[in-house]
């Protein structure tokens, strides 16, 4: 489902599986040495969408070898829920369930549109983004509402819980969440919005499945799948609003209860897409990638690169200019192959692609 690199040691990552599994992998000369860290499998849970690795990971302060995940109960399950936990990373043995620290279980109706990216901005707050968990058509009924439960945002939570000028304890109470072990920051956007859950941060989605920051500029990139139309490139910012649902992109969208108009009360400032695809030519799951900073593919340095789940394409499009989007890679596609599900780089500036059926690929890239 997604790979990370250790931020202090070059060549060792940090795999997250779909059934629960983290395994770390280290980069030798001709094979790679492979254990497994964090053991969620046998707990039962449904799908791990994405892990993050604390901001001082490796540093040897207390309380920092922490890795984060966002997962969904398993399919059986009478009481349905995500959850954000953090789990400690040692050398001696894999964590487990016993080890998990919940800091945000959300009850749900059901399992889709649950978006799942997690990433640490650059002030060290870790962003959640969460879908509107409707069926279709936001039959659930939670996209622009910030006082209900945590769902169709990107919440923005102190892990660290530091208090004084940084952050304070939440003062709400979300619908269905059970919510302990982190802070939130003073500066979040509608911290002192009367009802309102601090832990938004931006809102209106759909199902932002990827997200990534970009550490140059600070800029929070989001693959926003949408419905029926139109895939998006979300840019999210302190108090952004991204439209669903009543648009769809940058089109009316009336089939739900909105009806293609804005709510009576609007929270936060209205943000087209930075870009968007229609629904065409077997592109119809957008999967949001991450803006390049390495020097091993310098036509590409400072792109940001998406993909496509169905078709298994891959772009690169200019930060400052939508319109300069290049194709620059075409996986295999059909019956035998499988699907794309995440992008991201490492230090040496490789870049990876995940795909569904345990599949990591690395491709050299050509202008």
């Amino acid at each position: 489902m997604q790979v990370r690199e250790d931020p202090k040691r070059a060549g060792i990552y940090f795999v997250a599986t779909f059934r629960g599994d983290v395994l770390r992998v280290e980069r030798l000369e001709v094979t790679f040495k492979v254990r497994t860290v964090l053991s969620l499998a046998s707990a039962k849970i449904g799908w791990m969408y994405s892990i993050a690795l604390h901001p001082q990971f490796e540093s040897g302060k207390p309380n920092t070898n922490r890795m984060f995940v966002f997962y969904r109960s398993h399919d059986e399950a009478k009481r349905k829920f995500y959850r954000v936990s953090a789990f400690p990373i040692t050398d001696e043995y894999p964590a487990e369930a016993m080890d998990e620290e919940v800091l945000i279980e959300q009850e749900i109706g059901h399992y889709e549109h649950l978006g799942g990216a997690i990433e640490f901005d650059n002030d060290g707050f870790l962003l959640i983004a969460v879908g509107d968990n409707g069926l279709y058509n936001d039959l659930s009924e939670n996209s622009q509402k910030i006082d209900k439960s945590l769902l169709s945002g990107v919440l923005r939570i102190d892990v660290d819980c530091k208090v004084g000028s940084v952050s304070r304890r939440p003062r709400t109470y979300p619908v269905g969440a059970k919510t302990k072990g982190y802070f939130i920051p003073l500066d979040n956007p509608f911290l002192n919005v009367p009802g309102a859950h601090g832990e938004f941060w931006s809102i209106g989605y759909r199902n932002p499945f990827r997200m990534s920051v970009d550490k140059q500029t600070g800029k929070a990139w989001i693959g926003e799948v949408g419905q029926d139309r139109i895939e998006q490139i979300e840019v999210a910012t302190a108090g952004s609003n991204h439209l669903w649902s009543f648009r769809e992109g940058t089109e009316t969208f009336d089939k739900s209860y909105l009806r293609g108009r804005s709510p009576a009360k609007v929270y936060g400032t209205l943000t087209q897409p930075f870009h968007e695809y229609r629904h065409e030519n077997q592109n119809y799951c957008v999967v949001g990638g991450m803006v390049y900073r390495g020097d091993r593919f310098p036509e590409l340095t400072g792109y940001y690169m998406f993909g496509d789940n169905q078709s298994s394409r891959v772009w690169a499009i200019h930060p400052d200019d939508p319109t300069d989007k290049r194709l620059v890679l075409q996986l295999p596609i059909g019956k035998k192959h499988a699907s794309l599900t995440s992008i991201s780089t490492d230090a040496a500036g490789r870049i990876f692609l995940r795909r569904s059926r345990r599949e990591v690929l690395a491709y050299r890239f050509t202008s």
